[in-house]
């Protein structure tokens, strides 16, 4: 009786020499099949780079047992157990799937046929040591890679600001610009994540990956990314299981490979010190505030002057809807009044109101201040510049010259070839010097503008907004009998405010 024999191989990377492998093992196997009067080739089912461990990434194993569900063929040849699969529970599993469906393995180098009564014991003993090979095998890439990591090769893949190559990672300028604005909005201006992910998307600024929407998740990876400040930390995943090869959080699970000032940073360190404070910070007054800190303008602003303890916000409900309250955390503490964020605002805005600042000449004067340090750094740019630029047209003339001087044989042709070539060399370095400084000027332009912005809106701003009341306000204190206190960063002037309660519990300021 002819049987339909389908071939499985399987190689588990992409080099030349397993691909060479795996071309050996189907020459083989078709060489095999003519020669045995009882098969005929029905199909070659081959993966390449691909683990034998877990079956859900082979794709053509997969299309082999669909096929003998369907009866397409009678027998499958493979070189050896390890082929077929690394993972005993699989081995044995489809070996009995197959047997049920009349389907008989031969594994060649094992000497197994599983339409034999001992092969499914037999089958099972070499799964095993394929396991285990396995589990060597992985144990020894770590091993190896953990080395490489702890010389400073790094893994991964490029990311914003930085090119990762050949386990090198370079600074890559336009995404550093980037970081590093993410960086100081996130520090000195105190936005939010959420705010600063808004504002790169109306910029039209796209993601490293090339999307136009910016996410809070996103600029909070950026902020929490040691690289960014000259700093290598590797080993952040770790696959806990060889055979599944799903990579996990490393919690401690494994010691990670950390190294200091490893390459270039994009910020400095006092920078990036200061962003994991604010990080914790803000984390901080978000518990405190149970999870609706970020919701509200007063967050860690409002401390009971009696116990010290912070102030926390809550929702009530009135005749005219829901309003927000502030309440001292200590239930102990003999403060126990209520004040209400409107009241609070009014406060900021009133005090405001009395600091009597001249805007349009605190405005003048500082934009007069900017301008005069733009046209210092572009003055500057200019004249290096024209320095460049001078420097091109000296070199135009002398390639000029020696071109002369071939012509009328005082230099010979490999002189001439040298001296071209060090001519068009510098030309060349000169120009991209005036590329970049072009851009860095734009840059720098770009800067002060987006500077001019911001120092507008909060000079010149009509509404209270968080942005204004997180840079402006240093703290407000509540007292036991009812005062308010309010103090402005930098001011010497403390505003004091009284509230009055009526029977019903409200108050009025």
């Amino acid at each position: 009786m002819i049987m339909l024999a389908a071939v499985y191989c399987r190689v588990s990377t992409e080099k030349d020499d397993q691909i060479n492998s795996l071309e050996s093992q189907m020459s083989y196997f078709l060489n095999y099949i003519e020669n045995c009067p009882d098969l005929t080739l029905f199909q070659i089912y081959a993966d390449k780079g691909i683990s034998g461990t877990a079956v859900k990434n082979r794709t053509r194993f997969i299309q082999m047992m669909e096929d003998a569900e369907k009866g397409l063929f009678q027998v499958i040849i493979t070189k050896e157990v390890s082929r077929f699969s690394r993972n005993i529970l699989d081995a044995v599993s489809y070996s009995r799937k197959l047997r049920n469906l009349g389907v008989s393995i031969r594994f060649m180098n094992d000497g197994i046929d599983t339409s034999q009564p001992d092969a499914e014991l037999r089958l099972s003993i070499m799964a095993s040591l394929a396991q285990e090979e396995s589990r060597k095998t992985s144990d020894r890439v770590k091993w190896g890679q953990t080395r490489r990591m702890e010389k400073g090769v790094v893994f991964g893949t490029s990311m914003l600001g930085y090119d990762v190559k050949n386990g090198k990672i370079a600074v890559n300028t336009d995404g550093a610009e980037i970081v590093k604005n993410i960086f100081n909005k996130y520090v000195f201006l105190h936005m939010s994540a959420s705010e600063i992910a808004k504002e790169l998307q109306n910029e039209g600024i796209k993601t490293y990956t090339g999307k136009e929407k910016w996410t809070p998740s996103v600029i909070i990876k950026v902020l929490k990314n040691e690289k960014y400040c000259g700093d290598l930390r590797q080993k952040k995943t770790f696959t806990p299981d060889y055979l599944t090869h799903k990579k996990k959080t490393n919690k401690c699970n494994e010691k990670t490979v950390f190294i200091k000032d490893h390459h270039a940073p994009i910020i400095s360190r006092d920078l990036w010190e200061a962003a994991q404070h604010e990080l914790c910070r803000r984390s901080y007054v978000k518990k405190q505030d149970s999870g609706r800190g970020n919701k509200f303008y007063f967050s860690g602003k409002i401390i009971c002057a009696n116990c010290g303890c912070p102030f926390s916000a809550r929702k009530k409900k009135g005749k005219d809807g829901y309003y927000t309250v502030w309440k001292c955390l200590n239930n102990q503490c003999h403060v126990r009044y209520q004040i209400r964020n409107d009241s609070l605002m009014y406060m900021t805005a009133y005090s405001y109101s009395l600091l009597n600042i001249q805007k349009e000449k605190l405005t003048e004067h500082i934009h007069s201040l900017m301008n005069m340090a733009e046209m210092q750094l572009t003055g500057t740019s200019r004249t290096s510049l024209k320095q460049k630029k001078s420097e091109i047209e000296e070199l135009k003339i002398k390639k000029l010259n020696i071109i002369d001087a071939f012509a009328a044989h005082k230099i010979s042709e490999n002189e001439f070839m040298a001296l071209k070539s060090k001519y068009d060399g510098l030309i060349i370095h000169h120009n991209n010097e005036i590329e970049n400084l072009q851009k860095t000027q734009s840059v720098k332009k770009l800067k002060n503008t987006t500077i001019k912005k911001y120092i507008d809106k909060i000079i010149n701003y009509n509404n209270i907004t968080k942005s204004i009341i997180y840079n402006c306000i240093e703290k407000v204190h509540a007292y036991e009998n009812g005062i308010v206190k309010l103090k402005f960063c930098h001011l010497p002037q403390v505003f004091e405010f009284e509230i009055y309660f009526k029977k019903s519990k409200q108050y009025t300021t």
